[in-house]
């Protein structure tokens, strides 16, 4: 289990306990991300590991994480779960895959499942961020957004899941090789990570996997109100996403 934190070390330390304390997790990392360069980078601290990433945004942290699992001499874990530290465990059942599939969580987030967040059909489609991203405009990506939100009505196999928590096994983690975005804070993640299934061969599949997200926790402070801001961070990711 590795989880990324960004300014939030009270809600990291309850990340550590709350998965420390699933039998079924042998191990768990956090990703501090923070503007100071001090700290102590691999050190124990409540039975975690923490590591410090200086300034890196949440899809650097997420590649950070998955090469310190691929250096790992222990191979005998089933899955890598990574994502932000406000997500906690509801149920953690075993679900058996093959070598070209990869578990699907449950995401609970107020209420609501988020998984799965997008369709093959809809990424079909992920093109139409293109002329918004040429029109410089924060307004008009909300029409991108219904427009994706409504090929969602129309049944499709699940292309990726929501940003808040991936899933890797053994197999997809030898298939890709940094597969976040590296360039920009937030965002877009839920589509490099459907690249990288696509690119590997592999399929989201459901299980009974069930996490809650709290959300807006770990770094919602950096744009909770500002649209502008969110669209400055969103462009950034989709542009790098449309020009891999």
């Amino acid at each position: 289990m590795i989880g990324v934190a960004y300014r939030t070390p009270e809600v990291a330390r309850e990340f550590c306990w709350r998965w420390r304390n699933e039998r079924c997790v042998s191990r768990v990392d956090v990703i501090e991300c923070t503007d100071d360069p001090g700290g102590s980078d691999g050190s124990e601290i409540d039975n975690c590991r923490w590591h410090i990433v200086h300034n890196s945004g949440y899809g650097n942290a997420l590649n950070f994480g998955l090469t310190l699992a691929g250096k790992e001499t222990v191979t005998d874990f089933d899955y890598i779960l990574i994502g932000n530290v406000d997500v906690f465990p509801v149920t953690l059942s075993p679900t058996r895959v093959d070598d070209h599939e990869v578990p699907m969580l449950k995401v609970n987030e107020a209420g609501r499942e988020r998984n799965p967040f997008l369709t093959y059909l809809q990424s079909r489609f992920l093109w139409t961020m293109r002329p918004f991203l040429l029109l410089n405009r924060p307004g008009l990506v909300t029409a991108h957004i219904a427009i994706i939100k409504l090929l969602g009505l129309v049944p499709s196999r699940p292309w990726s899941c929501h940003g808040s928590m991936f899933c890797f096994t053994k197999q997809l983690l030898r298939s890709c090789d940094r597969p976040f975005n590296r360039a920009s804070m937030l965002y877009c993640e839920e589509l490099f990570y459907g690249a990288a299934l696509g690119r590997a061969g592999i399929r989201l599949v459901p299980s009974e996997m069930v996490v809650e997200h709290i959300g807006g926790v770990s770094t919602g402070p950096v744009v909770q109100g500002k649209r502008e801001r969110f669209f400055e961070f969103w462009k950034r990711s989709a542009a790098e996403f449309l020009g891999r």
